[in-house]
This record gives structure tokens, sequence and C-alpha cells, in this order.
């Protein structure tokens, strides 16, 4: 590898293998955000020798990124400031769930962004191993879980997002949804509910109530407000009510 005083200037367009000229620090960087192309460049020489470059970067993921670096003649050291301009996703969107002033999405480019809606932009983005399907914020916005293809249920705190990971069925998760009072978590999966009444438990507990019924895929579920009923719907328009442990059957209830 060069070393950074030898580094020739960057002429426009280069993708990212010409980019891999520059430390370590760099190609991490550079490689962990996905370059796609670099679309505006310049840099000035102080007269020390000291080149401070300024890019606009093009991602795979659908961001655009504004990096700032210095190369120095006399230290291998490269200090980096780098700014989310433009921030989505880089695949179709499978999910989207919404406080006040905030919103989240997943998709099968196996992210998952948080959004501020006042601002405009993305707060932060978190990458999982598997396509996700569906995500869901929890009633005041303090957490938020998403399913995966795979089956895979992640879910975490929004603020400190120690991302928690674990398998739940076999199958496809097709719809998420908390209820309003103390964030029990309703998981659907196919023609079957999984009711998870204590989320803090898990992983270590998955002692899941089953709920039975639904012939088809499960499309989407809502909590009525006492918390403990819940309403679902399949692809082939099956509307079926349930409590916290069956099916209601009972038109009277």
């Amino acid at each position: 590898m060069k070393k950074l005083s030898q580094v020739p200037f960057l002429p426009n367009g280069f993708h990212l293998p010409a980019l891999q000229i520059f430390s370590d620090p760099v190609i991490c960087i550079f490689s962990t955000l996905g370059v796609k192309k670099i679309i505006v460049w310049k840099f000035i020489v102080v007269d020390s020798g000291t080149r401070h470059y300024h890019l606009y970067v093009g991602t795979t993921n659908g961001c655009v990124a504004d990096i700032t670096f210095s190369v120095s003649p006399e230290t291998t050291e490269v200090n980096i400031e780098m700014e989310t301009l433009i921030q989505g996703h880089g695949s179709e969107i499978t999910g989207l769930s919404a406080t006040k002033n905030h919103f989240i999405t997943c998709g099968l480019d196996k992210t998952i962004i948080y959004w501020d809606g006042l601002n405009h932009k993305a707060k932060w983005l978190e990458s999982v191993r598997s396509p996700l399907t569906c995500v869901t914020l929890s009633h005041d916005g303090s957490k938020f879980a998403a399913g995966s293809s795979d089956g895979f249920l992640y879910y975490t705190d929004i603020e400190e997002r120690s991302l928690v990971r674990i398998k739940v069925v076999d199958s496809t998760i097709t719809s998420l949804t908390f209820n309003n009072t103390d964030n029990t978590l309703a998981i659907a999966t196919q023609n079957t509910i999984l009711y998870c009444d204590n989320l803090e438990a898990l992983p270590d507990n998955l002692n899941f109530v089953t709920l039975e019924g639904h012939v088809s895929h499960v499309s989407h579920m809502d909590f009525a407000t006492d918390g403990i009923h819940l309403r679902s719907n399949t692809i082939d328009l099956e509307l079926l009510y349930w409590n916290n442990t069956e099916q209601i059957t009972d038109t009277d209830q």
C-alpha cells in the first residue's frame, strides 16, 4: 500500500477499488458505507503539505454522505468527519410505524431506519442479517420490534439500541403490534399469532401463547384500547377477534 504522502489527487468518479490506496481507517469507513461513486470532490494543500479532502459520496444503500479528512506527509493517521446528507433504503420498504414526531421503517435491504419527522432526516440506521418484513413502535415510542423473512425477531430500546435477535419461528414474520398499556407484543406468522406478554423476559423465556384460527397469512393486527383484545385480518380478507388466550366467537362479547 502506498504511503499517504504518495497518494495522487483523486480524479472525479472513482469507484471503491480506487479508494484503496488510502490507509486502513479510510478503507474501513468507505467499505462500511458501500461506496458507489464519488459525486463531487475537492482538496486544499496547505504550506505544510497536508491535503484537506472534501468528498460527497453516493452509496449502494441510497445514502449521500459529506466526508472530510486530512492527509499529512508526516503521519499515517487520518482524521475523518462524516455527515449523512441523504439517507434511505436501498430496496423495497416493507414496514412502517409512527409516533407523533418520529417514525421507523424497515426493508428487504436488511436495514432499520429511525426518522425524525420534524427535521425530515434519519436519526440512525441499524443493519441486520436478514431481509425484514415488518416493524412496529411501542405506544410510547420507547421501543421497537422488527420481524424478518426467516422468522427472527429484532427488538430493543430506541435510545439504547442494544439490538436483541431471537429465532421465533421457521417461517416469515408477517406482522407485529404492541398494545398501548404494558408493551405486550403480538407476532403474526402465516396463519398463527404468537402472544408475548413480557417482552423483557426474552430471549430467556420463549413461552408464547399461540392463537390459531386463521387459514391464510395474517397481514395486519390491532390491539383494542384495553390492551387485551386483539383483531387480525388476512390476505383473503378474513377478520378475527381474540383475547389474550383464545379466539372470540361469541358476538355478544
